[in-house]
C-alpha cells in the first residue's frame, strides 16, 4: 500500500492527503498512526505506570519495570543545565506504590489525581520552599518564539470562526453529500461529473440481512464504480468494483480487508449482485462469485449506497431484497435523496430545489430554486446577530424572480430583519445587501428565498456583521482572544491540513476560490481566508508568520508560493500578489516542509527535505527552512524508530530547525507532574546532543506542536510546567506552538474534540480554555533574560528571568502538588524590590474547567506577596500556575 503522509489520529479525522483517503473513500484508508507506529507511545518509567493504570491500554509483554532513573544531582545545587531527578509516585493514603509502575486499573482521572500529589523524597510541603534569584547572573536568553502559535482550517477554526463571515458554506457545495453529483437520466441514476467520494445512500436504515442486485456503467475516469451495504450512523462497508487504479476488486471495512485482481471496462453495464448475510459478505460480477469475506467491523444493519472515485458512471435496475426472496426496494432512488442540501444548510417551502453542477457564479456548485405556492429556498441556523448592529451581505443570484428574492432573518419570536432583491438576469449578478436586526438574536435563521415559480439559482451567500467589517474580516471576540496570546509565530495552514493544501485556490477574488478537497476533522474550508488574509492576521496581532508547505503539490508550486510571499511587483507571482491589493512582499522568514511525514520513513522524506531546500534557498537565500522531525521521545516502533538520528544523519545540512510534535495523552501519559521534565531532559539530552553530533550543529529545535490531551485544569498545571521547561531550553528551542488553536463547541457537544485546544467558541460566545488560561499569563510577563535560580525543584517547578533593562524580575512558578506551598524568595545582587504583584491561578480542583455558561470559571487573580527587604514571600495554593513579579526601586 501506498503510505499515508497524514499524522494525527487521520482516520478519525476523516483526513485525506494525496495519498491516503477519508474513511467514507472506499480502497483508500491510509494506516492509522497509532496502529502503524506513527504515534508511539512512550516506553519505560512513567509511562508505562500510566499504561498500566489506564483500563485498556496494557498490552501483551510491556515492561513493568521503570526506566532506570538518572542521577540525583547533590541537594540545594543550582537548576541551571542538570537532568532533573525521578520521583517516587504517592498514592491517595500516603503510600508509596513500587517502582513508578501503578496497578489497580485506574481512570485516566485517578492517574492524574494521584500524579498531582506526588512529591520529592525529602520535600515537605508543609515546610516553606526558599529560592535564591541572582539577577546579576544572566544564565541565558529567552526566545519569545517559544511563545508562537498555531492556525490549522479544522473544527471550524477558520470557516465559521475566525473569520467573520456568519454564514458557512456560502457556495453551496456538497460536502459527503450527495447534493449536485447525481441525477436521474434515461433511466439511471448517474454523477454528473467525475466525482470523488460522494456517497449517494437511500433505503432503510433497520434493513439486515439482504441482497442487492443492480446493474453498473463506468463511463470515464479513472477508476470503476462502488456499492456500499449496510450504511448507518456508525459506518459501513463497500464493496469497490475497479479500484486501486482500476487494477483490483475489493470488499473493505469488513475486518481483514480482501482484494483480488480485476478491470471495470468503460462503456458496457455489468450486473453486480452483493449478499448479505450475518458477517458474511459475498460479492458477484456478471454472475461470478469475485470475492466473500466477513465483515466484524461493518453495522448490523443499514441502507444501502452508491459511489465512485474519480469516476462518472450510472446504475439502474436496482433491487433489494430480503434473504427470503421479499422485494425491500426496487427503482431508483428518490428526489427527496438526489436533493440533499449542502452542508450547515436545509430546504424550506413546497417548491423544487435541485442542484446545478454545470451552472455555477464561480468553481462549484449552485441550486436551482421554482416555488410552487409558497416561499421556498434555503436556511440556514444558527445564526447569532446582536441588536442595531448592521450586518452587511451579498449573493449572487440568476434567473426570473418578478416578485424577487426575499433575504431575512428570524428566529422562533419572528422576523428580526429583512429584504428582498430584485432586478435579476439571465446572467449572474452579485447583489448586496443589509440587514439591520431589531433585536439581539442567538440563534436566529437566514433564509434566501423565492416568492414566485419562476426558476433562480442561488450562490455565494456572505454576511458579515459591520464589526467583523471594521476587523478586516475577522470575527472580533476571537481576534481579541488571539491578540490577548500575543503570539511571536504562526503557524499556517497546518497540520493535515497542509498536506493537501492548494495555496492557488485561496488568493484573488471570493467568487473564484474553490474549495478545500476533502473533509477534516468536522471541517471542509471554503478558502476564504487565505495567504493575504493570513498575512493580515499576523500584521494584527504582531506575529511572524511559518508556512507549511504541501510536498505532494511538487516543487514548482512551493517556488511559486515562496515568490507571490516574498518577491517584487516584477516578479510573476509577486505582480499576481499586488494585483490582490499587496504591493509589498510579505517576507516570510520561515518554509516548514509538509507534516507529520512519518509513513514515508525518514530517509525517503530527508530526500525531499534535500530538493526542497535548495530549490528554496536558491531563490531566496534569507529563508529558514524547518524539516518534519520525530514524534514524542521517538522511540516508537518501524520506519519511525530514531526519525531524528536518521534524518540528521541524512540531511542535517539542508534545513535549520527540527520540527518535532508531542501530545501527552495521544498515547497513555496523563502526567501533568513529571511529564514536562521528562521531556525538556529529552529535549536538552536527546534531541540536543543528535544535533551536536551532526553535520550541523547550529540546527535548532521548533516543537511545533504540544499539548496535553485533556480540557480541565490538568491540562493547565502541565501547560504552565512545559512553557517553563521550554524557557529553560530556548537556546536549543527557540520556537514552539501549542495545538489545535481554535475550535468550535456547541451546546449539544460542550467538550471539544481536539481536548488539548486554547480557544473555543459558539456562534455567540468565546473563551479560553486553561491552557489559553496559562499561556496569556505567562506571555504577559515574558522576559528575554533568564537568571540564575538556586532552590529545590521539587514540589514546584520554577524559571525567573528579567526584563532588558533589568528592572523588573519575574519568577514563574508551577504547584501540581495537593498541599499549599509557602515561597521564600531572596533577591541576590544589588536589585532592590520595590513592591511585587502576584498573579495566581488556582481554581482548587484538576477537573475544574471553563465553559460556554462559565468563561471565567478558570482565571488568574491578585493574591499577596510580602516584601521583607532582600527577601519576597507568597503563598501558592494547591495546584495553582502563578507569577510573581519584582518591580525595582525607582
Amino acid at each position: 500500500m501506498t503510505p499515508c503522509f497524514n499524522g494525527r489520529c487521520c482516520q478519525e479525522a476523516g483526513v485525506q492527503s494525496f495519498m491516503g483517503r477519508d474513511p467514507f473513500g472506499p480502497g483508500r484508508e491510509g494506516p492509522h498512526p497509532t496502529r502503524s507506529g506513527a504515534i508511539p507511545p512512550r516506553s519505560g518509567g512513567l509511562a508505562n505506570a500510566a499504561r498500566h493504570a489506564l483500563p485498556g491500554t496494557m498490552r501483551r509483554g510491556a515492561r513493568r519495570r521503570a526506566a532506570a532513573p538518572p542521577g540525583r544531582p547533590a541537594a540545594g545545587r543550582s537548576l541551571l543545565g542538570r537532568r532533573p531527578p525521578r520521583i517516587p509516585i504517592i498514592d491517595a493514603d500516603g503510600h508509596r506504590l513500587k517502582g513508578t509502575a501503578m496497578t489497580g486499573g485506574r481512570s485516566p482521572t485517578a492517574w492524574m489525581g494521584l500524579a498531582g500529589i506526588a512529591l520529592a523524597a525529602g520535600t515537605s510541603a508543609a515546610e516553606p520552599v526558599s529560592f535564591t534569584v541572582h539577577p546579576d547572573r544572566v544564565v541565558g536568553t529567552v526566545d519569545a518564539g517559544i511563545y508562537g502559535q498555531f492556525l490549522e482550517h479544522i473544527f471550524n477554526s477558520v470557516h465559521g470562526g475566525l473569520w467573520g463571515d456568519l454564514v458557512r458554506n456560502g457556495s453551496l457545495e456538497p460536502n459527503a453529500g450527495t447534493g449536485g453529483v447525481w441525477e436521474v437520466r434515461d433511466g439511471a441514476v448517474a454523477t454528473t461529473r467525475r466525482a470523488t467520494n460522494q456517497p449517494l445512500v437511500f433505503g432503510d436504515p433497520a434493513w439486515t440481512d439482504y441482497e442487492i442486485a443492480l446493474e453498473a456503467r463506468k463511463d470515464e475516469g479513472a477508476e470503476g464504480f462502488i456499492v456500499l451495504f449496510r450504511a448507518g450512523g456508525d459506518g459501513y462497508g463497500w464493496v469497490n468494483f475497479g479500484g486501486w487504479g482500476n487494477r483490483e476488486h475489493g470488499i473493505e471495512k469488513v475486518g481483514a480487508d480482501r482484494r483480488v485482481p480485476g478491470t471495470i471496462e468503460a462503456g458496457r453495464w455489468y450486473a453486480v449482485r452483493i449478499r448479505c448475510a450475518g458477517r458474511r459478505i459475498s460479492a458477484f460480477l456478471d454472475g461470478r462469485a469475485v470475492l466473500e469475506a466477513d465483515a466484524p467491523r461493518v453495522p448490523p444493519r443499514g441502507r444501502i449506497g452508491l459511489n465512485t472515485w474519480e469516476t462518472r458512471a450510472r446504475f439502474r435496475n436496482i433491487k433489494v431484497s430480503s434473504l427470503d426472496g421479499k422485494t425491500l426496494f426496487e427503482g431508483l432512488p428518490s428526489k427527496a435523496d438526489l436533493q440533499a442540501p449542502p452542508p450547515y444548510w436545509g430546504f424550506y417551502g413546497s417548491g423544487d430545489l435541485a442542484w446545478d453542477g454545470e451552472t455555477a457564479a464561480g468553481p462549484g456548485t449552485s441550486i436551482r430554486v421554482a416555488a410552487a405556492g409558497d416561499e421556498t429556498g434555503l436556511r440556514q441556523a444558527p445564526i447569532s446577530v446582536r441588536g442595531g448592529e448592521t450586518c452587511k451581505g451579498s449573493v449572487w443570484l440568476r434567473g426570473g424572480a418578478k416578485a424577487g428574492v426575499a433575504v431575512r432573518l428570524k428566529d422562533d419570536a419572528g422576523t428580526v430583519a429583512e429584504t428582498s432583491l430584485k432586478g435579476l438576469s439571465p446572467d449572474w449578478k452579485r447583489f448586496e445587501f443589509a440587514l439591520t436586526p431589531s433585536r439581539a438574536a442567538a440563534a436566529a435563521t437566514l433564509q434566501v428565498g423565492v416568492r414566485d415559480g419562476d426558476a433562480v439559482w442561488i450562490d455565494r451567500v456572505s454576511l458579515f456583521p459591520q464589526s467583523a467589517l471594521d476587523a478586516g474580516g475577522f470575527r472580533p471576540d476571537v481576534l481579541k482572544a488571539i491578540a490577548d496570546l500575543k503570539p511571536s509565530t504562526i503557524r499556517y495552514p497546518g497540520g493535515c491540513f497542509a498536506s493537501a493544501y492548494r495555496w492557488k485556490h485561496g488568493v484573488g477574488p471570493q467568487e473564484r476560490r474553490t474549495y478545500y478537497p476533502n473533509v477534516i476533522w468536522d471541517d471542509r474550508d471554503p478558502n476564504q481566508f487565505g495567504t493575504d488574509e493570513f498575512m493580515d492576521l499576523c500584521r494584527r496581532v504582531g506575529a511572524e508568520p511559518i508556512i507549511v508547505i504541501n510536498m505532494a503539490a511538487g516543487v514548482e508550486e512551493a517556488l511559486d508560493w515562496l515568490e507571490y510571499c516574498n518577491g517584487g511587483a516584477d516578479t510573476t507571482w509577486g505582480k499576481a500578489r499586488a494585483e490582490n491589493g499587496h504591493p509589498q512582499p510579505y517576507r516570510v522568514k520561515y518554509w516548514e516542509i509538509d507534516n507529520e511525514t512519518w509513513n514515508m520513513g525518514p530517509e525517503r522524506y530527508a530526500e525531499v527535505v534535500t530538493r526542497f531546500s535548495r530549490a528554496l534557498r536558491a531563490k531566496d537565500p534569507s529563508i529558514r527552512i524547518i524539516a518534519c522531525g520525530g514524534y514524542g521521545y521517538d522511540d516508537g516502533k518501524g520506519s519511525t524508530h530514531g526519525w531524528n538520528r536518521r534524518l540528521l544523519d541524512k540531511a542535517a545540512k539542508d534545513f535549520d530547525y527540527l520540527s518535532v510534535h508531542y501530545y501527552n495523552g495521544i498515547c497513555y501519559e496523563q502526567d501533568f507532574v513529571d511529564d514536562p521534565r521528562r521531556y525538556e531532559a529529552y529535549l536538552r539530552d536527546e534531541i540536543g546532543g543528535l544535533i551536536a553530533r551532526s553535520a550541523n550543529p547550529s540546527i535548532r529545535v521548533y516543537c511545533s506542536e504540544w499539548g496535553m490531551m485533556n480540557d480541565t485544569w490538568a491540562s493547565g498545571l502541565y501547560t504552565a510546567g512545559l512553557l517553563n521547561a521550554f524557557e529553560r531550553q530556548s537556546a536549543l528551542v527557540p520556537m514552539t506552538c501549542p495545538a489545535v488553536w481554535l475550535q468550535s463547541v456547541s451546546a449539544a457537544r460542550p467538550r471539544p474534540r481536539w481536548a488539548s485546544c486554547l480557544i473555543l467558541f459558539d456562534p455567540a460566545t468565546c473563551y479560553g480554555a486553561p491552557t489559553w488560561v496559562v499561556e496569556t499569563l505567562w506571555r504577559a510577563h515574558f522576559a528575554p533574560k533568564r537568571l540564575a535560580l538556586e532552590g529545590p525543584d521539587r514540589p514546584l517547578d520554577a524559571v525567573a528571568t528579567a526584563s532588558e533593562d533589568g528592572k523588573t524580575i519575574r519568577l514563574k512558578a508551577v504547584n501540581p502538588a495537593k498541599e499549599g506551598v509557602e515561597v521564600a524568595l531572596t533577591v541576590d545582587g544589588p536589585f532592590a524590590v520595590g513592591r511585587a504583584v502576584l498573579e495566581v491561578i488556582a481554581p482548587g480542583d484538576v477537573k475544574a474547567r471553563n465553559t460556554l455558561d462559565a468563561t471565567r470559571a478558570i482565571a488568574p487573580a491578585p493574591a499577596k506577596a510580602a516584601v521583607e527587604g532582600k527577601r519576597v514571600r507568597f503563598t501558592l495554593p494547591p495546584l495553582s500556575a502563578g507569577v510573581l513579579a519584582l518591580h525595582g526601586e525607582r
